[in-house]
């Protein structure tokens, strides 16, 4: 009996076609899903300042008591500098710093994502009367709230000495105009005990997957067989 050599290279190859079939799905799958947009917040990890003042971060307003922020390079998350919020020499112990971020119909009824970087530096006092938290409100053309999201509390139950990532999702409304983004902070009672630093705002569009064409999963289920 003559025994027939194994087919090694012929199985190889299929096998190397199966996964090079594969890969091509799955490229066209990331083609049809797209990509998140850019981060749609302004200076957002505090880089830039305005006015000729180093401590004056650009862009970002305070409504409230425009003495008790400044850009600092004390610490940072990410790049050289960070805002730090903090006792005003006017008196005033809270914040409401503002940026609105300005979206397009396209956006409406995709998902978003906001995140943003909080210290919580330890000091000798403790933060048990104070606390910061961010507003993400989502606004009409005619400045009507749609809806209200706040993060997490920061306060003396939080961890010290490290910075914490808090994030916000959702979907943008309908007949959204922009997100109006506060930082807030009230009842800071130190400047170098009670004070916190923000960095890395981010706001960004994700994508919705598209249908895929019509066949492709059928296509892929038969790469997988002959493999």
């Amino acid at each position: 009996m003559i025994e027939r050599p194994v087919q090694k290279h012929s199985n190889m190859t299929r096998s190397f076609a199966g996964s090079l079939g594969m890969a091509a799905i799955a490229a066209i799958v990331l083609s049809f899903c797209g990509s998140a947009r850019a981060n749609m917040v302004l200076n957002p990890s505090f880089e830039d300042f305005t006015n000729s003042d180093p401590t004056d971060a650009d862009v970002w307003n305070n409504h409230v008591f425009p003495t008790n922020q400044a850009r600092t390079n004390e610490r940072d998350h990410l790049g050289d500098n960070s805002l730090k919020i903090f006792t005003a020499p006017d008196g005033g112990g809270s914040s409401d710093i503002r940026q609105d971020v300005y979206v397009t119909p396209d956006t409406w009824g995709k998902p978003y994502k906001f995140t943003i970087y909080v210290y919580n530096p330890t000091g000798e006092e403790t933060l048990d009367t104070m606390g910061y938290f961010t507003y993400l409100r989502p606004r009409k053309s005619d400045s009507t709230i749609i809806f209200t999201q706040t993060t997490p509390l920061i306060n003396s139950s939080s961890p010290t000495g490290v910075w914490i990532q808090q994030t916000l999702t959702g979907i943008v409304p309908v007949d959204t105009q922009r997100f109006l983004i506060q930082l807030n902070a009230t009842n800071l009672l130190s400047a170098d005990a009670q004070a916190v630093f923000i960095d890395d705002v981010s706001f960004v569009v994700l994508p919705t997957p598209a249908a895929l064409p019509a066949g492709l999963g059928l296509l892929g289920m038969m790469l997988m067989r002959r493999r």
